[in-house]
């Protein structure tokens, strides 16, 4: 919501009224648009502090669903697939559960987490965005990254005798 008089916070329950739209590139079709509420007529805050809802459970192979569109997102039992963090990555890296590549997403606004290849992680939590023709879960903060134990130990790669 671009231009609202109202900015609602995490845990607020919202009345919003206006005009949904498709946003994107001239030219892009429909499936590669990102859908926006960016200019709400009404913005009713109901309630205040509210929990939030429990993310819905998902395998990274089914991310790039429409249904999952700004939907809170959780993702298990995944290994790092790619964390280069190139200045063309825009912040994205890569998990995988088994079931396909999704992308993890560190937001300037939100959180960013230093992933490694091979790391290991519990689970993922975030909200599933698709822009720049690409579904991904966007970091919000610290605690969407349940990363795991370090169970490995180290890797002798050589040994010398000193006496």
């Amino acid at each position: 919501m671009y231009l609202a008089s109202i900015f609602p916070v995490l845990g607020d329950s919202v009345i919003v009224t206006g005009e949904i739209s498709e946003y994107g590139a001239s030219g892009a079709s429909d499936s590669e648009k990102m859908t926006e509420f960016a200019f709400p007529d009404d913005v009713f805050i109901l309630t205040s502090n509210n929990p939030i809802p429990e993310p819905i459970s998902i395998n990274t192979g089914d991310l790039a669903n429409e249904d999952y569109e700004a939907v809170l997102v959780k993702v298990s039992n995944l290994t790092v697939t790619y964390a280069t963090f190139n200045f063309d990555d825009y912040g994205a890296w890569r998990v995988n559960d088994g079931t396909g590549e999704c992308i993890i997403h560190n937001t300037e606004e939100g959180f960013e987490y230093p992933a490694e290849v091979a790391e290991q992680i519990v689970a993922i939590t975030g909200i599933c965005n698709y822009n720049y023709g690409e579904w991904k879960i966007d970091l919000r903060m610290e605690d969407d990254v349940e990363a795991g134990a370090d169970t490995n130990g180290p890797i002798i790669t050589s040994v010398e005798a000193l006496n």
